[in-house]
């Protein structure tokens, strides 16, 4: 039950796709509203999320961390709920945020509780950091489904799909103790490593590039004739079970891969890309969609893992909110990053693919060499010893 209720917060991490389903009913009820300002019901918590996870590491000094769910799990419920009852954008907009904040907390929360758990020991520590990607992208998923199902009543019914919180809050409650925390003291002496913050980076320009495949998906196989909007909804459910399923051999592919397990994951997301780029049919961009989340499901916790090892127990949390925040900030930025430069290689779609496979492409090099590096120098102190 410990396991299960530490896995649990992480269901939330991605419980703003409930109301994506119903974006298209809730422009046609408000035909006077710019489809931008509506389309923000989806993209607003990814944006507020930043702002509490930059600072999660402070607030996890300062309050406990079960006090700090409990206030997550009502922020979660008033800002995923209340739109239910409402019909004017601003203030739907406003309930968007708040869930944005919680997200904000619950994302940091969901890897650090399993660190202050399992520090000690790194096989358990890296098969739960597998599930946790796992229990967000099955979280992801059910919201997705059971708020377009309940939009198909009315558009206000998705928000209802919100409620989910409180089974989460009872698991939490009742089988969750108070993690072990270091002292005041120890505390006191947060300093993040420089090698944290290249992490940190690198992260924000990977989720930054994933979110391509999800932006420009539909736009690939409708505009190449691959087929209609439900072809790329199938194709986007295949990015979330490859994530899914990348989360769950994840602790394997460590005791296999060891130091090469980050990279790895680069390589099936490089590959993924390019598949979608040089697709000529559905089944192609559908299985180069499935290669690219079977890399993120890796790349996610292998990121916070080496994180972890790079920050100590102390500075743990501290690196984990950053990297939680850049995980907000880079999907939210994406279009924007991706706009200018897509303007000169020839519009949204299979070019975009390109342009994410040639970064990835970068990043795996840099991961080799780093990792290789690594390697050797971990060798030769053991030689030394």
């Amino acid at each position: 039950m410990l396991t299960i209720a530490i896995l649990a917060i992480g269901v939330q991490d991605i419980g703003g796709g409930a109301a994506s389903p119903a974006l298209a009913d809730i422009m046609a009820a408000m035909p006077d509203v710019a489809p931008a300002t509506v389309m923000m019901i989806s993209t607003l918590p990814q944006v507020f999320q930043v702002v509490l996870s930059i600072f999660y590491g402070k607030l996890e000094r300062i309050f406990k961390i079960r006090t700090m769910f409990f206030i997550a799990s009502a922020l979660f419920l008033v800002g995923g709920v209340v739109p239910f009852w409402l019909n004017d954008i601003g203030p739907i907009l406003v309930c968007r945020g708040i869930l944005g904040l919680a997200v904000g907390i619950f994302l940091p929360m969901g890897v650090s509780v399993i660190n202050h758990v399992y520090y000690e020991d790194p096989v358990k520590r890296n098969r739960m950091l597998g599930l946790n990607v796992t229990v967000a992208c099955f979280g992801g998923m059910a919201f997705q489904m059971v708020g377009g199902y309940l939009a198909k009543i009315d558009w206000h019914y998705c928000f209802l799909a919100y409620f989910s919180a409180v089974i989460v809050f009872l698991i939490v409650f009742f089988f969750l103790p108070e993690p072990e925390k270091r002292s005041a003291q120890e505390q006191e002496k947060v300093q993040l490593p420089a090698i944290v913050y290249g992490y940190v980076v690198v992260y924000l320009i990977v989720n930054c590039i994933l979110m391509s495949i999800v932006t420009n998906n539909a736009v690939a196989i409708v505009g190449n004739g691959f087929g209609d909007a439900a072809s790329a909804g199938i194709s986007l459910t295949l990015y979330t079970f490859g994530g899914f399923l990348g989360g769950i051999i994840f602790g394997n592919l460590v005791k296999g891969l060891k130091g090469f397990t980050l990279s790895f994951g680069y390589l099936l997301s490089t590959v993924g890309f390019a598949l979608a780029f040089f697709s000529v049919n559905l089944l192609m961009i559908i299985l180069g969609t499935f290669l690219v989340g079977l890399g993120m499901g890796i790349i996610i916790p292998g990121t916070y893992g080496k994180i972890t090892d790079a920050a100590g127990p102390i500075a743990a949390a501290t690196g984990l909110g950053l990297a939680a925040a850049c995980q907000g900030l880079g999907q939210f930025a994406q279009p924007l990053v991706y706009a200018p430069v897509l303007n000169v290689v020839g519009g949204e779609g299979k070019p975009a693919f390109a342009v994410s496979a040639v970064v990835f492409a970068v990043i795996l090099v840099l991961s080799l060499i780093a990792s290789g590096f690594g390697a050797k120098k971990k060798s030769a102190t053991i030689n030394a010893k």
